[in-house]
């Protein structure tokens, strides 16, 4: 599943596919075939990056965010899933975050304030080939050099996808924190998938959205006209979210 997810990260990436429909009316010697590949090349570049379509699914999609303060009994346990660090090679002297940071950020203000008691840190190897630390320990390491308190950090370093993530988690807060109440830490496109793999292990949690990528409706010329390369992001989560939960369902994970 971690490889699958890898190919179909590309597979259904709308600027992919704008630049394959290009690339093949340029390279087809058929006039037919390269007037139909072009013209839907700009219908898609038209489609998918309008701004107004993109803020409009995107804010459908997401599951909506609760405030901090709404939190009044601290939960035992949160769970941050993976998925916030970059997989390009580094030096491993320091983290390198992607756009997911927030699961991890959001999680630290809820420690902080006092929301959450513990962090659980779920995420094995982030590449595909190669034998690398685990997301889960490259976190922790950077919690423990701001000086966060060691007791507090929970370690799964073995789960590549979200439901290894489920599995994993749950057999540990089962047998190690049987009475825990967990809230499970993650980004707000990711949670509907997240959301049903979890109640799948039959695990007691509440759920904490972060990153929401969404915004206010706006009928602007700007963003009803104007192109927007963010679009391109925001239709690639939602296709990924999508496939993802129809594979979950085929597996009999949620």
């Amino acid at each position: 599943m971690f490889i699958l997810s890898k190919i179909v990260l590309y597979l259904f990436s709308p600027l992919l596919w704008v630049i394959g429909l290009f690339s093949y009316s340029y390279i087809t010697k058929k006039e037919n075939r390269k007037r139909k590949s072009r013209n839907l090349g700009f219908i898609f570049l038209i489609f998918f990056t309008n701004p107004f379509l993109a803020t409009l699914v995107t804010n459908w999609w997401n599951i909506g965010e609760k405030d901090m303060s709404e939190i009044e009994i601290p939960y035992d346990i949160g769970i941050v899933l993976g998925g916030f660090t970059t997989d390009i090679p580094s030096n491993r002297d320091r983290i390198h975050f992607n756009n997911n940071v927030e699961r991890l950020t959001n999680a630290l203000e809820l420690y902080h304030q006092k929301k959450i008691k513990k962090i659980l840190l779920t995420g094995g190897n982030p590449r595909i080939f190669k034998d690398a630390i685990s997301e889960a320990r490259l976190a922790e390491n950077f919690l423990l050099k701001t000086g966060f308190p060691k007791e507090d950090i929970l370690i799964e370093d073995q789960s590549r996808n979200t439901y290894e993530n489920a599995r994993n988690v749950s057999e540990i807060i089962k047998s190690q924190f049987p009475d825990a109440r967990c809230l499970v830490i993650s980004s707000a496109s990711h949670l509907r998938r997240a959301k049903r793999t979890f109640k799948k292990t039959n695990l007691d949690f509440d759920i904490f959205s972060t990153g929401i990528s969404t915004g206010k409706i706006s009928f602007s010329f700007n963003k009803l006209i104007i192109p927007s390369l963010d679009g391109f992001h925001k239709w690639d989560r939602i296709f990924y979210e999508c496939f993802g939960l129809f594979y979950y369902k085929l597996r009999g994970y949620i």
